[in-house]
């Protein structure tokens, strides 16, 4: 026999443990999107958001007394064109019956006889599943897997481009909470997030394009900072001290009052009185959201409704940027989060070129470390895509020290680093017929690598000796030739990052484990042990699994 203490690492698989621990009677909204509505009009959201290599796949919660209606749709405006689209309604006729329509408000394809499916008490999980052509959708409800659904549907083909939430028309108010993240990642991961630091009154400007919806304008973004944190929605990036724009000052006078103006340093036309809504040593969450004319302006807090907010006559609104107040006063901002280490949870920026002027980017809208910066960007084109990599963000006279890549030039005959003596000779690189990914790496040392997706060694290649301090990128075509771009979020992972061993063993175990195979008996023990566990705490990993970490005595 032997006695001895050993600190170790247990992995103890529970069947259906994820069963008794959901949130049937609440919900943490701070990791999910929130949304209420209490009428027949949809907040519409681009279907990129729930898209997946087979289709559609959107999980969602509801708390609702009735008419819990979800849309899948061509566009946002459905009802106007009498378009083809799947409807869902969850508990109509008095929350007797669900339903699924093809056109809005329209006649009933399939319907399910269950009283009581939403509740105005508790939150009800569902999910909808739809194929990649779009001619057939499921839904269901409790479980988040896409199994065992109560409706399905099959139909024609068909395009669906947005989703959308609303209610039915009489006073009937339903809470939604979607794309919920199931890991509890902490803001202060900043490697997830586009980054910027800013301790004067100089704004940085991003192109406004990258955080519509299809609604207006939403921005969430974290805050690290004494006071004084700006944020400005602008006509240009250039606004003078009369333009129409809107400024939101976050812990102004010294972090105690927070505002919004219509001018850049202008009267305040809203404030707020709360002190400390700032702190320089935890990240602070917030959300601002803008109508679609540009009219409304309203500022929330991570999860809440919004403090603050202003109705104005509207304004086109194509900047937003961030900055400090003019005495020192460093402000540390994240935005554009990637949630659960995912890069493909985050919202990929689209655009459209016609001609042969730039639309550019901070390159810090990348993701980058040390080893340099990686841009992974889809094209739908004939001809002549054009990406910039620029050491200033002028359009017009550029630096000595830039590289331009060209996909598809010579009519769709070869592709060019310029300036350069590199090329290659592919025919049809880029097409009109369908989307093509490509990757753009630029190492710290100065090689400019261009390759296809899926496809670790590069096409193209260059050695910048001049160096790479590149702070823009930019798109463009050429002239009368329209291209569409999808500019995907991208990360370049260090060593830091890479899995510990025994998370990979605990993954693998845990991904070949099968709940239907019952316990090995077939061992052979040579003498009994006494194990004493102490729990010192625990981490749920797996919907069907926890790896609990303690001090074992086995004796």
């Amino acid at each position: 026999m032997f006695s001895q203490i050993s600190r170790v690492v247990f992995i103890l698989i529970f069947i259906n443990v994820a069963n008794g621990l959901g949130d049937s009677n609440g919900i943490d909204l701070s990791k999910c999107s929130y949304l209420k509505t209490n009428d027949y009009a949809y907040s519409f959201y681009p279907i990129q958001e729930v898209k997946n290599g087979s289709g559609i796949f959107l999980t969602f919660k509801v708390k609702a007394k009735r008419d819990a209606l979800i849309i899948f749709s061509p566009t946002n405006e459905p009802a106007k064109n009498g378009q083809q689209v799947f409807e869902v309604v969850l508990g109509g006729y008095g929350n007797t019956r669900s339903t699924i329509r093809t056109t809005p408000k329209g006649g009933e394809e399939i319907s399910y006889n269950e009283t009581n499916i939403v509740s105005s008490e508790k939150w009800n999980h569902f999910w909808i599943r739809i194929n990649s052509n779009g001619s057939l959708i499921e839904v269901g409800k409790n479980n988040s897997d896409g199994s065992s659904a109560i409706m399905t549907f099959k139909t024609k083909p068909r395009t669906i481009k947005y989703y959308g939430f609303s209610s039915w028309n009489y006073e009937n108010e339903v809470e939604w909470a979607f794309q919920c993240s199931k890991n509890d990642n902490s803001v202060e991961d900043v490697s997830k997030c586009r980054a910027v630091n800013t301790d004067e009154y100089v704004y940085t400007y991003y192109p406004i394009d990258d955080i519509k919806t299809a609604t207006g304008i939403f921005l969430t973004f974290n805050v690290k900072a004494g006071r004084d944190a700006l944020i400005i929605f602008s006509p240009t990036n250039q606004p003078n001290k009369t333009e129409k724009v809107f400024e939101v000052v976050l812990g102004g006078y010294r972090n105690t009052r927070s505002m919004i103006r219509i001018t850049p340093t202008g009267g305040e036309v809203t404030t707020r009185n709360e002190t400390d809504i700032l702190s320089p040593e935890k990240w602070r969450k917030f959300w601002i959201r803008i109508n679609s004319n540009g009219s409304l302006i309203e500022v929330g807090k991570h999860g809440r409704p919004a403090f603050m907010s202003v109705k104005n006559q509207s304004r086109p609104i194509k900047y937003y940027g961030f900055a400090s107040w003019i005495d020192k006063n460093p402000v540390n901002w994240t935005f554009s989060c990637i949630q659960n280490n995912k890069t493909d949870q985050c919202h990929p920026t689209s655009l459209t070129t016609t001609k042969y002027d730039y639309q550019l980017f901070p390159i810090d809208y990348l993701v980058k470390n040390e080893h340099g910066i990686l841009l992974n960007f889809s094209v739908k084109a004939e001809r002549d895509a054009h990406i910039l990599l620029s050491s200033t963000n002028q359009t017009v006279s550029r630096g000595q020290n830039d590289y331009e890549i060209v996909l598809g030039s010579h009519r769709n005959t070869k592709s060019e680093i310029r300036p350069s003596t590199n090329e290659s000779n592919e025919k049809d690189i880029v097409t009109l017929k369908e989307w093509r990914t490509f990757w753009i790496r630029v190492s710290s040392d100065g090689l400019i690598e261009v390759g296809k997706n899926g496809n670790k060694s590069s096409f193209m290649s260059w050695n910048a000796t001049g160096g790479t301090n590149f702070t823009h990128f930019g798109f463009a075509s050429w002239n009368g030739n329209t291209v569409n771009w999808m500019i995907h979020c991208s990360q370049i992972r260090d060593d830091k990052n890479k899995t510990k061993n025994d998370k990979i063993l605990a993954k693998d175990l845990l991904t070949n484990y099968s709940r239907s195979t019952p316990p090995n008996g077939n061992g052979t023990f040579l003498d009994q042990a006494n194990i004493t566990i102490v729990i010192q705490n625990s981490t749920f990993s797996d919907p069907e699994s926890v790896e609990i970490n303690g001090l074992a005595k086995i004796t």
